[in-house]
């Protein structure tokens, strides 16, 4: 009974001081969001992407964006890459919904997306696998921004519009997106 006792303790501490976390990063940032409508926000990310609107699903009528430079912060204070990766229980699609879901939970940042993508050699376009990492539309000060985010090790590049996705030795060609 002595050990049930201590193992509920530790259960009721663990979960006030993730709570308490929650707090402590969501009052540490002072984010300005800007809101767009689902419609403006599938179609700028079709035309960056050359994705159809049929692999682009969005859940919220409403979407809220911040700047890159807002972003990078969050990423360097989120702990998502720090998991260890493990094959078919955390892997790419794991790290990519943990990091979309901490930052609608904890900053109401509903703007990181899954992004599911084949993986090619950038050199030789040889097929490496498929994969999922995450998409970020951002707002700066001359538009709206487009970035993928390697989740399982915080690196990134901006998508521009005909050129390929290319993160390290690995190109994204996309495949489907979903934000909600």
């Amino acid at each position: 009974m002595e050990k049930d006792k201590k193992l509920e303790i530790f259960r009721a501490f663990g979960n006030k001081l993730a709570q308490k976390a929650h707090w402590f990063l969501q009052n540490s940032f002072k984010i300005k969001k800007t809101e767009i409508g689902r419609r403006e926000l599938e179609d700028f990310i079709s035309q960056k992407t050359g994705l159809p609107k049929t692999s682009i699903a969005m859940y919220d009528r409403r979407y809220y964006l911040t700047d890159w430079a807002v972003w990078q912060k969050l990423i360097e204070y989120d702990w998502t890459s720090e998991k260890q990766y493990k094959a078919d229980i955390f892997d790419c699609d794991n790290f990519s919904s943990s990091f979309c879901s901490r930052m609608a939970e904890i900053y109401e940042l509903n703007t990181a997306g899954r992004f599911s993508c084949e993986l090619r050699n950038p050199i030789t376009n040889k097929h490496i696998g498929d994969h999922r990492a995450v998409i970020i539309p951002t707002q700066e000060t001359d538009g709206l921004h487009l970035f993928v985010l390697e989740s399982q090790n915080d690196k990134w590049t901006e998508v521009k519009k005909g050129q390929p996705i290319v993160i390290g030795n690995w190109k994204y060609v996309p495949g489907w997106i979903e934000l909600n």
